[in-house]
Parts: C-alpha cells; structure tokens; sequence
C-alpha cells in the first residue's frame, strides 16, 4: 500500500521543469469509487512524465478472474484518459448486480468468453466538455443463451457483441 502527498514550490520552473519516473506495482488493489468496481493483486509498471502516464500489460484479478489493465493518459491529446481491461470471465462478472436482479432474462446466459470493457474520456469537436464512455464487447463464444429459437445461442456460437454507454456525453442511447 502507497499513500503520500507531495507538496512544493519551485520558483521560476515554468515549463522547464521536467517530471520523469516508473512505478512499480507489485500486488495493489483499486476499487473505483462510485461503481465500486474493484481489481487486485495489480502487478506491473506505470511510466510517467509530467504530460502523460501509461502502463499496459498489467495484470490483475477481477472477481477472481485473471485480468489484463491497459491505462493511458495524455493531458494534451483529444483523448485524455483511456482504461481498457481484457480478459476471460463468466457473463455473471460482467453483468452488474443489480442490472441482473431487475432483468430476469440476464438468468438465461452462462458461460465464459473474453470480454473488452474500455472507458475513455475525450474531446468532442465543437463543444467544451469532455465526454465519458463505457465500450463492453465480447464475440460471445462460450456463452449460452437459454431462449425460443431464433433467440437461443449454444456456447460454441459466435455473436458478436459491442455495446457502447455514454457515462457522461451530450448523446443519450
């Protein structure tokens, strides 16, 4: 566990101060706050300078799923922020809770295929904000889906799936 604060003045720096490091990460957990999405035992490196970090190639574990964490930041590009985790995990990982409890049909899907989920945050031509989206795709194999035919879908079925939520943006699905 790292917690610190730093705090200095430096005068004069301007932009010629030069900010350069790695960190290593060696078994952290991070829990996201308001969705309460939780990895742990994170395990790689994170490269830094004063404009931008990025750590690909992570690894981690997800409700007890091996998962891979890819994060970039780059506080001058149109996209500032992009997080994307990959990985093999059982359709009842990537459904939320409650998403599930209010939506009886979710009970009909089982298996496990290899999901995407991307969040990234980025500039839209023509406006000030920032928008904020959520990408979850998977080809479905290894998913069955107990439904009437031509509804039903056996396991070694490819369906391609890319649903894409706006978290924060101007466009509403």
């Amino acid at each position: 566990k790292l917690t610190g604060r730093l705090n200095t003045r430096l005068r004069d720096a301007g932009d010629n101060m030069t900010v350069d490091g790695r960190l290593l990460i060696n078994g952290a957990g991070f829990t996201e706050q308001v969705s309460g999405i939780a990895f742990d035992d994170i395990r790689g490196s994170l490269a830094f300078d004063r404009d931008q970090l990025e750590a690909t190639g992570l690894t981690a574990s997800y409700k007890q799923a091996a998962v891979s964490l890819d994060v970039l930041a780059d506080w001058d590009a149109d996209e500032v922020f992009r997080a994307s985790v990959h990985g093999d995990l059982p359709v009842s990982s990537v459904i939320p809770e409650e998403l599930a409890r209010l939506e009886p049909l979710f009970e009909r899907a089982g298996g496990t295929s290899h999901w995407r989920a991307v969040v990234s945050v980025a500039s839209v031509e023509g406006r000030d904000a920032r928008e904020t989206w959520l990408e979850l795709s998977s080809e479905l194999e290894g998913i069955s889906i107990d439904m009437p035919a031509p509804l039903d879908k056996p396991a070694d079925a490819r369906w391609p799936l890319t649903v894409r939520y706006p978290i924060l943006a101007a466009e509403n699905i």
